[in-house]
């Protein structure tokens, strides 16, 4: 009684719609339904694993350490333009076996001689020159710490969108092998209905064909994903990264127009204070009016305080050993004076003048520039946004014909089959709404980059002067 209502009520269409559904629900178990929440997705904020990976390319990837070599020698050069301010001690010491001769004298004098002499040298006043020179120093150093944070920020722009890519890349690789078996189970059906009598022998050419086109694709899905795996290791500076610690979805994101909005309405206040380079081209001006400061004072009188201890030759006394045991203790001031330099240092004012006009036309073109970059970016963000919107529409379409023809099959109104070719065309859109997805996440990164907000850079930000 019981067998006979199972043959009746459980045909075998049935089971195999069942197995169709849990395959399906396992295609679609990873894309969820509501968007990663938060107004500026990063995405390190969507894939925690990639936190680690940018801030080991700021410490150790190649291009890092050498803009950091170049701050680090900037910091030094501080230190040496500080020197100059401070006390210089140095001196000399001789000692000599001398014989001397004198017309005083018929027979030749032997003496030893030790002459030495000793100072300390203070500068007093320099007109400012050198502080000036000094503060130079500290600019040179700022914009260098500049230069090395905007290395930085295009490093990091630069790790997320390939990590990005590679988890795109990562999901082709999937449909790919995921169509290669279908191929592989079509020629293996193909065959056993041409064994049957079903199917003419010249049918296998072409679902052999369809294989060979499907091994193809799956090769070069694996070689895209290896070559930017590979990559992404090399910018960030870390170890072979595992293809199972990588996520094969980008899940869907949303964002805060009006937010962006009030970023770029604090950014507009005070461009210097968010953009790197911007703040660069600043400091170059700021430093060039330093250096036409250091040039003014070139031909003013120097003061410094010396002090010391001397012993040399005298000449008020007859013994050679006592006039090379005369010792001296002194203190004064000393003063030095380029009068005239043939003037270089009028020449050098007016060379510093054209620079300084030359680098606000420079400041001024940036900041214009930047600008400008700042509201492409704005428009970019929203048409990426719009962009994703239509992907996603598209998508949800997808996951609705899938949803239907698995209905069908649960039902026995459709073969198992017809199901591969939705489920191969859904994935196809998936990836292009993951690429949508991943273009509206660097898109926005790209703008908090440029506005001087994006938090992977905190720790290499330089401090306000």
């Amino acid at each position: 009684m019981v067998d006979a209502f199972i043959r009746v009520h459980v045909p075998p269409y049935v089971i195999r719609g069942v197995l169709c559904l849990l395959i399906f629900f396992k295609a679609t178990a990873q894309e969820p339904s509501q968007p990663v929440p938060g107004s500026i997705p990063l995405a390190e904020k969507v894939f925690p694993q990639l936190a680690p990976l940018l801030q080991r390319a700021i410490e150790q990837s190649p291009r890092g350490m050498a803009a950091n070599l170049e701050f680090l020698i900037a910091r030094e050069n501080v230190q040496m333009a500080r020197a100059r301010t401070l006390p210089q001690a140095g001196g000399y010491l001789t000692y000599s076996y001398a014989r001397d001769r004198r017309v005083d004298r018929p027979d030749a004098l032997l003496a030893d001689k030790l002459a030495y002499n000793f100072s300390v040298t203070q500068p007093i006043y320099h007109w400012g020159a050198l502080k000036a020179g000094t503060q130079l120093s500290e600019m040179a150093a700022r914009a260098s710490e500049n230069n090395f944070a905007e290395v930085c920020r295009l490093l990091v722009l630069e790790i997320r969108a390939s990590y990005l890519r590679l988890i795109v890349l990562k999901a082709s690789k999937e449909r790919a092998a995921y169509a290669f078996r279908l191929a592989e189970e079509e020629e293996r059906r193909v065959q056993e209905q041409i064994k049957a009598g079903s199917l003419p022998p010249a049918t296998i050419l072409e679902a052999g064909n369809k294989v060979k086109q499907a091994r193809l694709d799956l090769d070069r899905a694996e070689e895209d994903f290896r070559f930017a795996k590979i990559s992404v290791e090399r910018l960030a500076g870390s170890d072979a990264l595992p293809d199972e610690s990588i996520p094969s979805l980008i899940p869907r994101v949303d964002y805060s127009e009006e937010r962006i909005q009030s970023l770029a309405g604090i950014f507009r206040s005070d461009p210097e204070k968010g953009n790197f380079r911007l703040a660069s081209a600043q400091l170059r001006l700021d430093q060039e009016k330093l250096n036409y400061q250091i040039i003014d004072k070139n031909l003013r009188p120097k003061f410094n305080a010396v002090t010391g201890v001397m012993q040399d030759e005298v000449s008020y006394t007859g013994s050679p050993a006592d006039r090379a045991r005369t010792q001296s203790l002194y203190g004064g001031l000393n003063i030095t004076w380029n009068i005239f330099d043939g003037f270089s240092t009028p020449a050098q004012r007016r060379a510093s003048r054209l620079r300084q006009r030359q680098l606000e036309e420079e400041r001024d073109d940036r900041r214009r520039e930047i600008s400008e970059a700042v509201q492409s970016q704005i428009r970019q963000i929203d048409f990426s946004s719009r962009s994703m919107a239509l992907s996603e529409s598209n998508l949800d379409q997808y996951n609705l014909f899938v949803r239907k023809k698995s209905d069908d099959i649960a039902f026995g109104a459709s073969a198992p089959s017809e199901l591969d070719g939705i489920t191969i065309a859904r994935d196809a859109v998936l990836i292009q709404a993951m690429i949508q997805r991943s273009d509206l996440m660097v898109r926005m990164a790209e703008f908090l980059s440029t506005i001087g907000r994006d938090p992977a850079l905190a720790s290499v930000s330089p401090p306000p002067p």
